[in-house]
């Protein structure tokens, strides 16, 4: 059974659940999406009234952002933003750490981008680990939003920062051959 969620996986880049999930009108998705709304009211109130504490040691924010699909937090993200009238990313600006998680799961290729700009200063072996990791989410967009933020092509970065071998295995990690 595992192996076909991963050749499912493998073959239409998001999980059987996922795709299930979001081409459901029924009871079922309803339910779900009624779940998304109330969690992001959940989550919209411990980030605002958690004043006594950081958000990532609220244990709803936790169990909420750590046992829920990308697709059910997508659903949450959007209907929090509705609430909030700005993105969850930004109302967790006072707690880094779980700001840059929120950030890595709303919009990976922004993270990975700012991560590769902020590595590609110094940090190879950061660098290295943030490219083989990134491979596997879309690189294309990662590369695209790359070159929108920073108005450079990561190639060109990856040219004049990196040397050898390390140049070699970048270029080819990101596409370029």
């Amino acid at each position: 059974l595992s192996g076909a969620r991963r050749a499912y996986h493998f073959l239409f880049d998001h999980s059987i659940e996922e795709d299930v999930a979001c081409h459901g009108d029924g009871p079922d998705f309803k339910a779900r999406v009624n779940v998304a709304k109330i969690e992001s009211k959940v989550l919209h109130n411990a980030i605002k009234n958690g004043d006594s504490k950081k958000p990532s040691k609220d244990d709803d924010i936790m169990r909420i952002l750590s046992t829920r699909s990308n697709l059910h937090l997508m659903i949450l993200f959007n209907y929090y933003k509705e609430i909030a009238g700005k993105s969850i990313v930004e109302d967790l600006d006072v707690d880094t750490c779980l700001e840059e998680m929120v950030e890595c799961l709303y919009a990976p290729q922004t993270y990975f981008s700012r991560i590769k700009r902020w590595c590609s200063e110094g940090a190879k072996r950061t660098l290295i680990r943030v490219i083989v990791t990134s491979v596997e989410v879309d690189m294309n967009k990662i590369k695209e939003e790359y070159n929108n933020v920073y108005r450079v092509f990561l190639f060109e970065t990856i040219e004049c920062k990196a040397q050898g071998n390390f140049k070699n295995l970048f270029f080819t990690l990101v596409g370029k051959v």
